[in-house]
């Protein structure tokens, strides 16, 4: 059989995205199994949508892959930033509901925020519910002649999360010309959520810089190492 909707949203606690063009004309049933293919616009970004649900009259599970095109439009729709490129995203959605895996993968997504252009940036997430954990499998962005990578993971009981990034290449002159400069290093950030949520960085960073006129009295070569607690409370 096939379907069809008017427009409408798509709504996630505050996040609203408005869904439109919603087509259907692959759903059929076969015995305790439902597939479906499905077409859509979210917040702009055309979707295809394709899967299953088996055992529908008892303990049910899932086999759904979504694919995205032109996300950066969907990603500007809900965080109202600027978010451009020739972005993609695909998620796939499988197990019983209680055992949930939640694979996510993100590319080709650029952002500008003033002089700062960061571009050709890739995630990927994987959410297993039966463990109650979210994983940052993997994070890149390119920006200002450099890379930062990065890898994390939270726990979603106790609410602790903590990521590592690490930082090369990145020209600091087209951010800070009077500075410039090579910049690289790691940082690490980590935390807890709660009703008081806590958060902490450790950073370990090296510019290293050429002198650009006799009158240079900047060093060389700078650091920083360190880091910074944030809380709501003393820790």
């Amino acid at each position: 059989f096939s379907l069809s909707a008017a427009p409408g949203f798509y709504r996630q606690h505050t996040l609203k995205a408005p869904l439109t063009r919603l087509r259907s004309k692959d759903a059929r049933i076969a015995g305790q199994t439902l597939s479906a293919k499905l077409r859509c616009d979210v917040g702009g970004a055309p979707a295809r949508i394709d899967g299953k649900l088996y055992s529908l009259f008892e303990s049910m599970a899932l086999d759904i892959s979504a694919k995205l095109s032109r996300s950066a439009k969907l990603a500007q729709h809900i965080s109202k930033l600027p978010f451009s490129g020739r972005s993609g995203l695909a998620l796939r959605v499988r197990g019983p509901a209680e055992q949930l895996k939640i694979q996510t993968d993100i590319r080709d997504m650029d952002l500008t925020l003033g002089p700062l252009k960061l571009r050709q940036g890739r995630a990927s997430t994987l959410l297993d519910v039966a463990k109650g954990r979210l994983e940052l499998q993997q994070l890149e962005l390119a920006g200002v002649g450099g890379k930062l990578q990065g890898k994390g993971g939270m726990n979603l009981d106790r609410g602790t999360w903590k990521v590592h990034t690490s930082i090369t290449g990145a020209q600091l002159a087209k951010v800070l010309p009077t500075i410039g400069g090579t910049l690289a290093g790691k940082v690490t950030l980590d935390g807890q959520l709660g009703p008081h949520p806590t958060g902490k960085a450790k950073v370990d960073l090296t510019l290293r810089r050429k002198r650009r006129r006799r009158r240079d009295y900047i060093p060389q070569r700078l650091g920083l190492k360190g880091s910074l607690h944030v809380g709501t409370r003393i820790i």
